[in-house]
C-alpha cells in the first residue's frame, strides 16, 4: 500500500494510473474549494445572526 501512495505523490505512477493521478487530484482539490465555501457560508450566516432570541420563555406559574 506505501508503494501505491508513494508512487503516487512522487509521480512514477505510470500508464493508466497517470490518469487516475490527474482524477485524484481535480478531486482532492474540489474538495478543498467545496469545503472553504461551506465553511464561508457557514460562518458568514453565524455572524450574521442577531443576538436576541425571538423565543419568550413562558412560566406556568
Amino acid at each position: 500500500m506505501w508503494q501505491l501512495i508513494s508512487a503516487f505523490f512522487i509521480g512514477r505512477a505510470v500508464g493508466g494510473w497517470r490518469y487516475m493521478r490527474v482524477v485524484l487530484l481535480v478531486l482532492l482539490l474540489g474538495c478543498l474549494a467545496v469545503g472553504f465555501l461551506y465553511a464561508l457560508v457557514v460562518f458568514n450566516a453565524v455572524r450574521n445572526t442577531p443576538e436576541t432570541h425571538h423565543v419568550q420563555h413562558h412560566s406556568s406559574h
